[in-house]
């Protein structure tokens, strides 16, 4: 297995399909789209959709780890093909694009706009303001968006063993984009408060409350993730005092 910034649009295309498939049970979609099969459907559709309005290689990067496979092709030759089995995408620009979204109202139209809400909400609640402190810090702010392993790959630490030579190829990929400045700093949004630890630390506990009858972690009456309307902001430790003045420490319902 190798490690290498994916910029091919085979690369990404490759990842967007391993996300749609993923993270279909994940936090954020079973809170908001509880139709199991419009979810397995609407999924794939939505991270297309974030790459075109998002992601893609000028305003994310792409970094994959990659692993050699054998097949046969139709013919009966044997081949061999590369195979991404993990990857970190972080985006560090978040001008948006616009990106058709006729598939995805097709699918499940109130599942789409609870989505785009929700996107939305995040841009103006989290992201555009962290953006703007940066430019006060003379910083780059980079959101590690998505760390992503196939199903048939999971469980073999793929990613965690290659955390810190992912970050020094991560750290000349932004020098690199950046005018050769490396000053810039990680921040996390998380809808459960346990991916808190000792390198990260939660700056700001806000809600969104698109979807009625959400209620915060706290409520000992909530009995189910998808009940949750919790965000924590997370930073890297030397950030939060920087930081906190930009964000109330709880955002009530």
């Amino acid at each position: 297995m190798w490690l290498e910034v994916s910029q091919s649009k085979e690369d990404w295309d490759e990842v967007i399909d391993i996300c749609g498939r993923e993270f279909v049970d994940s936090a954020i979609a079973r809170r908001y789209l509880p139709d199991t099969e419009k979810r397995k459907h609407l999924m794939p559709l939505f991270f297309r959709y974030l790459y075109e309005a998002r992601y893609s290689d000028d305003h994310a990067i792409l970094i994959s780890v990659k692993t050699r496979e054998n097949f046969t092709n139709a013919y009966g030759i044997q081949k061999s093909r590369s195979r991404i089995v993990g990857a970190w995408l972080t985006i560090y620009d978040f001008i948006p694009r616009k990106s058709n979204i006729t598939r995805m109202i097709n699918v499940d139209e109130d599942g789409t706009t609870r989505l785009l809400k929700m996107e939305k909400w995040r841009e103006e609640n989290i992201h555009h303001i962290i953006q703007e402190a940066a430019k006060d810090f003379d910083m780059k702010a980079v959101y590690p968006a998505r760390i992503v392993v196939p199903k048939a790959y999971q469980g073999q630490s793929i990613l965690t063993n290659r955390f810190s030579q992912s970050l020094q190829l991560f750290s000349k990929e932004v020098e690199k984009r950046n005018d050769h400045r490396n000053q810039f700093f990680f921040y996390w949004i998380n809808l459960e408060k346990k991916a808190i630890s000792d390198f990260r630390v939660e700056l700001a506990h806000l809600h969104y409350n698109f979807k009625p009858g959400l209620k915060c972690c706290e409520d000992s009456s909530a009995e189910d993730e998808s009940e949750i309307s919790c965000h924590f902001v997370l930073v890297e430790k030397r950030m939060v005092e920087k930081l906190r003045k930009y964000f109330p420490i709880l955002n009530k319902l």
